[in-house]
């Protein structure tokens, strides 16, 4: 059995940029499948990552999750494919108001002109919100002194749908059955402000991650303009090489040793899916951004039908795209991604 002192050690989140990241992870890696992180033991092969991710002695930490597994369990069941078709004719309208202004100008920032804007307005069309109160709940969700105003509006809301239910995310949550047992009022108030911070911000970053990654290969922007019917693959291959979320914890329930290495029972471990997915033992070439590299099968989901929708119309309509300055990034930690994208392209007349 291998002594964890014989691990290499790795700090990523000081990295100035992902690829300063991805570089430190890469040289981990070729000593080990397992690191010595800063906050304990950290996966990063790809095989280890999947056993991890597929062993049920590994369970979310208590307290994490959205807001936690129940919650979590509940927005997995109601995600589903006619979730994200009932989605699509919203999201484009969407896309379309926010691409149509900086399309006539011929440059933006990504983040505050689009990806902000667009990441919690689809949240709020699929919980089948208001157009009206779009912004109010974008400001009260941003503003944690507001999470009451929230929560009533929320409340008001409940109490609509349960006198009528409507074709949305809210109604389906309300009617939502988890080992046979609904949301209380508390839960669904709290499901609904994570869905609004949390999951729009992972859009958010994760869409303008995608353009900058697509920015610094001209080439495959030019492509994906060509072939908007790559616009889903284009999502799962940015999000394989640019993700935003770099790992998430799991605790160990139970004594378990995974390649060689002894974890006790209530380690928290972190497993590194950005790690896995740029290992060579699983991709070939994997530092190359390739839109029409043969993944897993794309399946209709909510969340990348949001993301596909938004790259495959501001390929068509920002075409020839060019970052004018550098992106920078958050901290490679928790949601991480840029805090701006400048660009530049070509005005479609």
């Amino acid at each position: 059995m291998t002594a964890s002192l014989d691990l290499p050690t790795l700090d990523y989140f000081g990295a100035a940029d992902p690829e300063v990241a991805h570089r430190r992870i890469r040289d981990a890696r070729r000593q080990s499948s397992i690191a010595r992180g800063p906050f304990g033991l950290e996966l990063i092969g790809h095989e280890v990552v999947r056993s991890a991710l597929a062993d049920p002695r590994f369970r979310a930490p208590a307290g994490l999750g959205v807001p936690y597994s129940r919650l979590r369990a509940v927005v997995d069941k109601t995600f589903t494919p006619h979730a994200a078709d009932r989605l699509r004719a919203a999201v484009v309208d969407i896309v379309g108001g926010l691409v149509d202004p900086v399309a006539a100008a011929g440059r933006c920032d990504v983040v505050a002109d689009v990806a902000a804007r667009y990441s919690v307005h689809v949240v709020c069309a699929a919980l089948g919100v208001k157009r009206r109160d779009w912004d109010r709940l974008a400001r009260w969700a941003d503003d944690v002194s507001d999470l009451d105003a929230l929560y009533h509006h929320v409340d008001v809301m409940v109490a609509e749908r349960c006198g009528h239910l409507t074709d949305d995310l809210l109604s389906d949550l309300i009617v939502a059955d988890i080992d046979h047992d609904g949301l209380t009022s508390d839960e669904l108030r709290r499901l609904v402000a994570t869905l609004l911070t949390s999951e729009a911000s992972r859009l958010r970053n994760q869409l303008a991650a995608s353009v900058e990654a697509l920015c610094v290969h001209p080439e495959q922007w030019a492509l994906l303009g060509e072939r908007p019917e790559l616009a889903p693959h284009a999502v799962e291959e940015t999000m394989r090489h640019s993700p935003v979320v770099f790992s998430v914890l799991r605790m160990a329930t139970e004594d378990i040793e995974i390649d060689g290495i002894h974890i006790p029972a209530d380690t928290v471990v972190s497993v590194n899916t950005a790690a896995a997915d740029r290992d060579p033992d699983r991709h070939g070439d994997p530092e190359r951004l390739d839109i029409t590299r043969a993944l897993a099968p794309v399946t209709p989901d909510p969340g990348r039908t949001v993301l596909a929708e938004a790259l495959r119309l501001m390929a068509e309509r920002m075409p020839d795209i060019r970052r004018t300055a550098t992106a920078p990034w958050k901290p490679i930690v928790g949601i991480s991604g840029p805090t701006a994208v400048h660009v530049e392209f070509d005005v479609v007349r």
